[in-house]
């Protein structure tokens, strides 16, 4: 919400939010930003340039931190594991143990 209100004042305009929008899919990579004519226009202020790199900057940051987050298919893992060690506790008999975890083994590399 903060970087949405630092956008919000620098107030940017059609050019610049497309040179943003450039320079947060192509990064550093200006062969590439080149390369692609959107309609953009570096600005002519050293500083707003500055400002808009640096809100690239922390998307592109704020991008890679969410991508770390685990799948839909690890956590399901992660909680059929934790399920069957649970009932395996419960349980608590050594043969029953034994079959169970092979057959846990079974199902949660079939998932």
């Amino acid at each position: 919400m903060v970087l949405k209100e630092q956008i919000r004042v620098i107030s940017l305009s059609e050019g610049e939010v497309r040179y943003l929008e450039k320079s947060i899919l192509f990064g550093g990579d200006v062969a590439r930003m080149d390369s692609w004519d959107n309609g953009s226009v570096v600005p002519e202020d050293a500083l707003k340039n500055a400002q808009i790199q640096a809100i690239s900057r922390r998307l592109v940051g704020m991008t890679r931190s969410i991508t770390k987050f685990p799948t839909y298919r690890r956590r399901f893992r992660q909680v059929v594991k934790a399920l069957i060690s649970y009932s395996l506790e419960k349980e608590g008999s050594s043969k029953t143990h034994s079959t169970l975890s092979r057959a846990s083994i079974e199902i949660v590399s079939e998932v």
